[in-house]
């Protein structure tokens, strides 16, 4: 059995520019943005939504917490292209 998914809590300032940088880099992976709900939370999975960035209002004044999410490629050619859009 595997995690369904994983919800990334974000400040509401950074939610935005998070946005664009997980669509880009998630694309290689092809992972596409399935839901949006009120402008704060965004699910982004294959055929469903299974890592999710969502906007915390508490984070705005709390520093991040380290985290480490592990998403599986199809290929290595995947994970190159991931790194290089990540960098």
């Amino acid at each position: 059995m595997t995690i369904n998914h994983i919800f990334l809590n974000v400040s509401p300032s950074t939610l935005p520019r998070l946005r664009t940088f997980y669509t880009a880099i998630l694309k290689p992976l092809g992972y596409i943005e399935h839901m949006a709900y009120q402008n704060r939370l965004f699910g982004y999975g294959t055929d469903y939504p299974y890592f999710w960035l969502n906007a915390c209002a508490q984070l705005e004044t709390q520093k991040p917490v380290p985290t480490h999410i592990a998403i599986e490629a199809k290929d290595f050619d995947a994970v190159d292209k991931f790194y290089e859009v990540a960098m």
